[in-house]
């Protein structure tokens, strides 16, 4: 291999560290792979790194478990799986059933403020940092937090019970 796991990691690759972990035969290069993912919050690494945990192979699970029990991987399950950090610190959030004509109109004049000029220098001037997230991406991190397997589910329950 050219370019290390670790190297892929550090340049934040998500695409060759996904390729290794579906093409790659040999499993311990797997772990890594979707450990690098799990580094970079790839919610796919974390997946398999908790399926590789339910593993028949008692060497497979045992470091399956030992990645996945790491500070730094416990920290990044968190995030990815309850989508901290992504809803950003001020939501704008409406209510369901909004028509999807209301829902559009808002979404463009919310766009169109995060652009304005006379708003960004108030924002400046008031020290806060204007780091807008559409409210489609917002809409979709919200499906994937809550379209989760059921073996990710489980752990979440077992991880918030404690």
């Amino acid at each position: 291999m050219a370019t290390s796991i670790d190297d892929l990691v550090a340049m934040g690759d998500i695409d060759s560290l996904y390729e290794i972990l579906v093409e790659e035969d040999d499993w311990m290069t797997q772990l890594d792979a979707a450990e690098g993912l799990a580094k970079l919050r790839d919610r796919r690494g974390l997946e398999f790194l908790i399926s590789a945990e339910q593993s028949d192979d008692d060497e497979v699970k045992s470091v399956a478990k030992e990645i996945l029990e790491t500070p730094e991987i416990k920290r990044r399950q968190v995030l990815v799986y309850l989508g901290v950090g992504g809803f950003g610190a001020w939501p704008i959030l409406a209510t369901p059933g909004i028509p999807a004509e209301r829902v559009a109109t808002l979404r463009e004049a919310f766009s169109k403020t995060m652009k304005d000029a006379d708003f960004l220098a108030e924002a400046k001037k008031a020290g806060w940092e204007i780091r807008p997230t559409s409210g489609e991406d917002l809409q979709a991190l919200a499906k994937e937090v809550i379209d989760q397997p059921p073996e990710v589910v489980e752990w979440l329950k077992k991880l918030l019970s404690k």
